[in-house]
């Protein structure tokens, strides 16, 4: 996370509606062909949440080893109950901090880093520590909301969800910070996408927001319920490789 740790609020763990709107088959599918898991012996899942990923992960590939990490507890206890179905002797979910995982150096060949990057106000402490993890040649794949307007729009973001969640500051870099970030902690970029994607809990101070800023029509305003309104912000999808 950052050096001074935050008290998360998990609002999604027990959330019905969290995988069909962000775990989706066909998103898990896309990002473990992404990841190649086939030609990996070590696989790190960072933040990696109620564990889906690595699970399905776990299923493919049953010689593969996977370490799961998150913050949260209530996260890892529901991990642990998926990985619980799953008859793999190599998959382990643990508590731990992005920017201080129990892992020895170089031991991962890949490694996750999905929906976390904007809860993480020093993103080079996360990178710097996978790169410790990491083998030279291998991959992580980041996948995170981001800005994708102008720099300034960063601010706008992170009080819009402010609003929503009080409990700590989200942080909504430009493709070229996280780049920037990457190279700076011996990754080499390799491959990028930008998708955009529902949020469908918009409360009326954020919409409130939203109009006084005059970014009703960037965003997608869209009144869903007498009290919800949607917008559309965008996912960034990066590929690096880990270099010598």
């Amino acid at each position: 996370m950052s050096e001074t740790k935050v008290d998360l609020k998990d609002g999604w763990t027990s959330d019905a509606s969290y995988k069909e709107l962000y775990q989706a088959d066909q998103e898990v599918a896309e990002i473990l062909k992404l990841l190649d898991l086939g030609n990996a012996t070590t696989f790190l899942d960072s933040g990696c949440g109620n564990g889906e990923f690595s699970v399905q992960a776990g299923r493919a590939f049953p010689g593969l080893k996977i370490y799961g990490y998150d913050g949260l507890e209530s996260a890892i206890v529901e991990a642990r109950k998926r990985a619980s179905r799953v008859k793999h002797e190599h998959l382990h979910f643990a508590i731990a901090w992005a920017d201080s995982l129990p892992l020895p150096d170089t031991s991962v060949d890949r490694a996750l880093f999905r929906s976390v990057l904007h809860h993480i106000a020093e993103p080079r402490l996360a990178f710097s520590e996978f790169a410790r993890c990491m083998r030279v040649d291998g991959l992580l794949v980041l996948q995170a909301p981001f800005n994708n307007w102008e720099d300034s729009f960063s601010e706008f973001l992170s009080e819009f969800h402010f609003l929503m969640d009080e409990s700590h500051r989200r942080f909504y870099y430009t493709i070229k910070q996280i780049y920037k970030d990457l190279e700076n902690c011996a990754f080499s970029a390799t491959t990028e996408s930008v998708r955009a994607y529902p949020f469908p809990f918009v409360t009326e101070r954020m919409k409130d927001l939203i109009l006084k800023n005059g970014f009703e029509d960037r965003l997608g305003l869209n009144q869903i319920s007498e009290d919800k309104w949607s917008v559309t912000l965008y996912w960034a999808r990066v590929t690096a490789i880990k270099k010598a």
